[in-house]
């Protein structure tokens, strides 16, 4: 069964979060990867061979099309461009198509939804099967309304991004300038940001936090005290302010 793959090469962190959501939404394209430096991107898009680019162009145009000179083409390599007035010159180097101006979640869906459609075509003819399901219409009315949840998340430090399992997440604690991310296995990941930043693409029905520099996955909740909670071998405080919807949670995961 054939599986659009992705990978990205974007340095604005704002613009990387719209495209993983907005790729996320779309069942069965796989993104293998995310790095924001050239030097990741020359050494790594050559093994993965995706069908689809994502790559970012902004003042240093003449940089990154010396960049895209230097690798297998894709597929589908698709340009994110700062400004219009790049578009042509993008497309005469072979990029598959560009977008530029305000970047929404909108436009990349139907850019991909064009990808897909001739995709389908493409994969027909060699009768295999194509399993990516687009949200389509639906993609505006559903999924827009509200932040995109996904199976997984993707944790930036450095140079560096990690797919990690949601659902393999223990605790997340903020300690000073970055965060750091226990998963079911012990393993300990550093993620730049904020916890309030990284909680608004997790699923607040999974992900909760507890106080000022927690947040934890309700399901993994071991045992519950007056003002505390354990999880794994840990004990943690519970605020006030958060102590209402965990109850309600844990509430719900007896009921069911």
């Amino acid at each position: 069964m054939k599986v659009i793959t992705t990978f990205f090469f974007i340095e604005n962190n704002d613009l990387e979060r719209i495209v993983i959501e907005t790729v996320n939404s779309f069942k069965g394209i796989e993104i293998m990867e995310c790095v924001s430096d050239k030097y990741s991107f020359l050494e790594r898009i050559g093994a993965k061979m995706p069908d689809i680019v994502f790559m970012e162009i902004n003042d240093q145009v003449d940089q990154k099309l010396q960049i895209f000179d230097m690798i297998n083409k894709p597929l589908f390599p698709i340009a994110i461009a700062s400004d219009e007035s790049f578009a042509q010159r993008l497309m005469d180097k072979g990029f598959f198509d560009v977008i530029s101006g305000s970047i929404t979640k909108e436009l990349l869906a139907s850019k991909i939804y064009k990808i897909f459609k001739m995709t389908k075509d493409i994969v027909e003819r060699f009768n295999t099967n194509l399993i990516v399901s687009s949200p389509k219409n639906e993609y505006v009315k559903k999924y827009l309304t509200k932040s995109v949840q996904s199976e997984y998340v993707y944790l930036k430090y450095k140079m560096t991004r990690v797919k990690v399992p949601i659902e393999e997440i223990l605790y997340i604690s903020n300690i000073k300038e970055f965060i750091i991310v226990v998963t079911e296995s012990g393993r300990k990941l550093f993620h730049q940001g904020s916890l309030k930043r990284l909680l608004e693409i997790l699923p607040g029905d999974q992900i909760i936090r507890i106080n000022n520099t927690t947040a934890l996955n309700y399901k993994k909740v071991e045992q519950i005290y007056h003002n505390s909670v354990t999880v794994g071998s840990q004990k943690f405080k519970v605020s006030r302010l958060y102590s209402n919807k965990l109850k309600e949670l844990l509430k719900l995961k007896q009921l069911g």
